[in-house]
């Protein structure tokens, strides 16, 4: 009867204990983004790369092009309908390994990246973890390449041009 009793007071402790656990409402998404520039080059750290999300499914929303990336153009797939503010941007994170940071507040996350140097775009559905603070990616894009799927995301080379071969 003792051995119940210390079991059941045990039990009863630890999900005592779990009810005064910290959570969080939010997950900050610290983005890398590398970058090469030809075949055999090495990867760098791209600098001029902008980020967004909207708290979208990639299922009913959707980029159409290099040109609504760099406007923050979401269309609706059914509706037509456009959204144009993104409900988040990303600002210089902390770390400088990973320099771009999204704060993620909503469950359904449709990220976007764009790289107007290169005239790149990369699309992502992301369902944000519960009660984790920071996530830590890289994505590697291949300037030269043709579009790709990297790392969750789809790279878009809407300019992509073959190589000649004399």
């Amino acid at each position: 009867m003792k051995k119940i009793f210390y079991i059941t007071i045990l039990t009863l402790a630890l999900g005592l204990s779990s009810c005064f656990k910290d959570t969080v409402e939010y997950t900050r998404f610290n983005l890398s983004v590398q970058e090469q520039t030809q075949r055999d080059g090495e990867y760098t750290v791209a600098d001029d790369v902008e980020a967004y999300v909207y708290y979208a499914d990639t299922a009913l929303w959707s980029i159409d092009s290099y040109e609504a990336a760099l406007e923050r153009r979401l269309t609706n797939k059914k509706s037509g309908q456009t959204l144009t503010t993104p409900d988040v941007e990303a600002v210089v994170g902390a770390d400088e390994k990973y320099p771009l940071m999204l704060e993620l507040r909503q469950e359904k996350c449709f990220m976007v990246l764009v790289d107007p140097v290169h005239r790149i775009y990369a699309t992502r559905f992301y369902l944000k973890p519960e009660n984790l603070a920071d996530v830590y990616a890289r994505l590697y894009i291949a300037t030269w390449r043709q579009s790709s799927n990297a790392s969750g995301w789809r790279v878009v080379n809407q300019f992509y041009e073959a190589e000649k071969k004399e």
